[in-house]
């Protein structure tokens, strides 16, 4: 499933894809959605569960920051 799908679909979830096709710099592009939930904690224990040798990537499909807000990092 590509990616702009998978976050049409689960608006607002927490999604465990497996990769299936990365882009030139590595970031997701297409995968297999193995697990969708409101809960970070549920989905993080799913990954337990995905066969040896995957990879994966964990996405949050909704608005991290309000309009208006923003992060910074410090290293």
């Amino acid at each position: 499933m590509h990616i702009d799908d998978i976050y049409e679909e689960y608006p607002d979830k927490w999604v465990l894809v497996r990769v299936t096709k990365e882009d030139e710099i590595g970031e997701v592009v297409e995968g297999e959605v193995l697990f969708v939930s409101d809960d970070r904690d549920e989905m993080y224990k799913a990954i337990a569960n995905v066969e040896g040798g995957s990879t994966v990537a964990t996405l949050y499909t909704g608005e991290i920051l309000s309009e208006g807000q923003s992060f910074a990092f410090k290293s």
